[in-house]
């Protein structure tokens, strides 16, 4: 009963996120017809606001009015935060609605390093201390005393980013290396005007530290896209700060204001001949140098 109400929420979240705004009458239409209803009953004025006012406590996701037109959810500061929810709502509720078919719906893995999150977001939500015990892939095992500021998803793995005692500086941790944490009873205090969204504002990916530990700091990054590539970039943008122009026939000149990242030169690199750096000379000269050495690679002979 309590999974069936659940999905209930969840179909109501996608139906008026998908569709709205949205009335009550075409709600309920939808509802007669949808396979987790398999009674085919209407949806009760009642109980639908019950749901409105249990998906705002549960799920903190306001679903409003809008006279004459229906029911919509309204974008806010945590947009980004409340799409991501929304989205994975959705997909659990289509998950649902065609558990006959999921021989044919193919998924990634889940993402890595889940285990320790309960833990790691109770100490970043007390700003407790934890004892950090971690394994790198080119070095011993090692056990650290961190603060924890804030975590972040990124290509199926999780991240932490915390203030390291010993090296006194921010790292980054990813969880699938984690090997043990404890929260120890040791309180810190969240650097005045710490924003997680600003730590990784400039950044493409989840290293926004440069070797010296500092935080690398923003530049004009122009890239010089074409065949299909540049829709691609159109669909999935690598950053917020992304501008266009067109500079030749299929030819396109995309513009950045972000940090030259480890994790955006891999990007780069994946994208291989259709996409060129034009500047900064020094990001067009570290592209150019992992080229070569592929080169070389590819040149040996067995």
């Amino acid at each position: 009963m309590a999974n069936n109400q659940f999905s209930r929420y969840l179909w109501l979240v996608d139906k008026v996120s998908r569709f709205g705004p949205i009335t009550l009458e075409d709600l309920s239409d939808l509802w007669r017809r949808s396979a987790i209803n398999p009674d085919g009953s209407p949806l009760a004025r009642r109980t639908f606001f019950n749901h409105v006012d249990t998906i705002a406590e549960m799920f903190g996701i306001e679903i409003k009015n809008r006279r004459r037109r229906g029911y919509y959810i309204e974008g806010g500061p945590a947009e980004g935060r409340r799409q991501w929810m929304m989205s994975c709502m959705s997909v659990n509720n289509m998950l649902t609605e065609y558990k006959e078919m999921n021989d044919r719906i193919l998924l990634e893995p889940s993402p890595q390093g889940q285990s320790f999150l309960p833990a790691i977001m109770d100490a970043i939500q007390a700003h407790k201390t934890i004892r950090l015990t971690y394994k790198k892939f080119v070095s011993e095992e090692e056990t650290y005393y961190v603060n924890p500021y804030c975590v972040k998803l990124f290509r199926g793995r999780w991240y932490l980013l915390a203030y390291n005692h010993k090296r006194r500086a921010e790292r980054m941790y990813a969880l699938d290396r984690v090997k043990e944490v404890e929260l120890t009873q040791q309180t810190f205090v969240l650097p005045v005007n710490f924003s997680a969204e600003e730590v990784f504002h400039n950044c493409y990916g989840v290293y926004p530290h440069g070797p010296d530990g500092k935080r690398v700091k923003a530049e004009t990054i122009v890239l010089r896209a074409s065949g299909t590539t540049p829709d691609y970039l159109r669909t999935r943008p690598l950053h917020h700060s992304q501008k266009e122009k067109e500079v030749g026939e299929g030819v396109w000149e995309f513009s950045y204001r972000m940090a030259n990242t480890y994790d955006l030169r891999q990007e780069l690199l994946s994208y291989g001949p259709s996409i060129e750096v034009v500047s900064p000379t020094a990001l067009r000269e570290e592209i150019a140098e992992e080229v070569r050495a592929m080169s070389e690679l590819y040149k040996k002979e067995d």
